[in-house]
């Protein structure tokens, strides 16, 4: 009789284990590297591995981790473009600390008065409800003006500006007068009338007597990235440039904006010499 009994036990054991094998042993559902070549952000498909490379429902066990995720929400980009950084789109010229440290005035970064964030600007899925018309920005997944909660407070296109058609981002509108409006979104601009508290410095073409550049988009002077027409590695405007507040100014005292070099000091006039004088002996504090 008790031999009966402990070989039923013992039955009983190896089904329960053989039952839990089949039910826990598979760790196949982790994370999957993004394949080559291929984007994770939209072009979902049935027989396409695109979710993996961000959620897993077996391994999402980081410390803070939200919605399957390997940390939070917040920081859900930084694993492909940061640190460690396996996209070949690495921002914050791959330093962790530089999205999320102190307040860096080479980038955005998390630390400021209104966290920003990847998700503040960055539609991760590609949502078409989420996108601008903007073809531009929508290669970018940019998000449109939104009213919520995760939003930056007065968030919305500055309906202000003295653009022929102003506010939103508008599906025909170049690169530079795509990004200059979507800016708008948190940083409020020209002409800076009620009741917007900031104004701006526009110069919507060069006069030739005065000033030698225009500054009618935001990357005429924030654009610290394309010195010389070449973009440092892992600089990525508004990410992390070199310039302070990703501004040039001239290279050097005869000033002008070719040979411009990025700005050490936003208060540089240099900064302001880059477009006000030609760098050949002409311009302000020399014919004017």
């Amino acid at each position: 009789m008790i031999k009966r009994i402990v070989s039923g036990l013992s039955l009983v054991v190896l089904f329960v284990f053989l039952a839990s094998s089949v039910a826990f042993a598979s760790t196949s559902s982790g994370y999957i590297t993004n394949p080559v070549g291929s984007n994770p952000h939209g072009g979902y498909v049935v027989a396409s591995k695109k979710c993996a490379v961000c959620h897993a429902v077996h391994k999402a066990n980081a410390a803070g981790s939200e919605i399957l995720l390997r940390s939070s929400r917040a920081d859900a980009c930084t694993y492909c473009h940061i640190d460690p950084g396996v996209s070949s789109k690495i921002v914050y010229g791959g330093v962790s600390t530089n999205y999320s440290g102190t307040d860096n005035p080479y980038g955005h970064n998390y630390s400021l008065a209104t966290p920003v964030t990847c998700t503040l600007c960055h539609q991760v899925h590609a949502a078409e409800s989420q996108m601008t018309s903007n073809t531009i920005l929508t290669n970018y997944i940019l998000v449109r003006a939104r009213t919520g909660a995760d939003d930056p407070p007065g968030a919305g296109y500055d309906q202000d500006s003295d653009w022929d058609t102003e506010g939103a981002p508008l599906a025909g509108d170049s690169k530079d007068v795509a990004i200059s409006k979507w800016c708008t979104r948190c940083h409020t601009y020209w002409p800076g009338t009620a009741p917007d508290p900031v104004d701006s410095h526009v110069l919507t073409a060069a006069d030739g007597t005065h000033s030698f550049s225009g500054s009618q988009y935001c990357v005429s002077c924030h654009n610290s990235n394309t010195v010389g027409g070449v973009v440092t590695t892992g600089s990525a405007f508004p990410h992390f440039t070199d310039g302070v507040r990703f501004l040039t100014q001239a290279g050097g005292d005869v000033g002008g904006s070719v040979g411009a070099v990025p700005a050490t000091d936003s208060q540089h006039d240099g900064v302001c010499l880059r477009c006000h004088r030609d760098g050949l002996g002409q311009g302000v504090g020399d014919t004017f």
